[in-house]
């Protein structure tokens, strides 16, 4: 069976690791990846970049973000709209981690309820 964790648990173990034990951010993310492999967990839908970690959001959360603004907005130029959506497609074809955020982030999918 393999095991699944979020994004956020991946973040706050690594922000543990910098924290708790002063690693590097570096470090903390390779202790992090370590001990999740050896517990059997599949990292694929994760997110290993540093900048999650220091805080910021990643470029997918935000272009997310920007996006629904821009649809709620009461504006008839599509310009900027394209521009987000040029962005969301160039960080979502850099690797399946960043398309499982993008989904999770527009809640474009959700598990039904059985």
């Amino acid at each position: 069976m393999v095991r699944v964790i979020t994004q956020e648990t991946y973040d706050d173990v690594v922000k543990e690791n910098m924290d708790e034990f002063d690693m590097s951010p570096e470090e903390a993310i390779k202790e992090a990846i370590a001990q999740f492999e050896a517990q059997g967990v599949d990292l694929s839908n994760i997110i290993k970049n540093l900048k999650l970690n220091t805080g910021e959001e990643h470029q997918v959360s935000l272009t997310v973000k920007k996006l629904k603004e821009l649809s709620n907005a009461a504006q008839n130029n599509d310009e900027p709209i394209l521009e987000q959506l040029n962005i969301l497609v160039r960080e979502c074809n850099k690797y399946i981690a960043h398309r499982v955020r993008a989904g999770k982030e527009a809640n474009a999918y959700k598990l039904s309820e059985s």
